[in-house]
């Protein structure tokens, strides 16, 4: 009974070990996307300032939607992670769902 116990523990603490190695590198990926994002985003607006040309415009506003998709993402995981028991949908008070995520994490320790 206890090998079958150890052998389920071992397997426990290899999943846990390869989906803490994923996450981190989904982070990572996630972090760089955006970096690159808004250095596009810079580049781009002084661009259109110098060439308001329509499709300077066009390539502005779809780099803009992509980095508002971005930080939807990140705010609903920082909502899951708040914990919080409301959510509107189309709010983005993210200081109160990070301060709540602070709260909760430190009530866990």
């Amino acid at each position: 009974m206890e090998n079958k116990q150890m052998k389920w523990d071992l397997i426990k603490m290899k999943i846990r070990e390869k989906t803490i190695q994923f996450s981190k590198h989904k982070a990572r990926q996630a972090r760089d996307n955006e970096k690159d994002l808004l250095k596009q985003l810079q580049i781009l607006t002084s661009e259109v300032e110098n060439d308001p040309s329509r499709s300077n415009k066009t390539l502005l506003q779809d780099l803009k939607r992509k980095i508002e998709v971005t930080e939807t993402y990140k705010t609903r995981g920082e909502i899951i992670r708040g914990k919080a028991l409301w959510h509107e949908e189309g709010e983005k008070n993210t200081k109160y769902f990070l301060s709540l995520e602070k709260r909760n994490y430190k009530k866990n320790q």
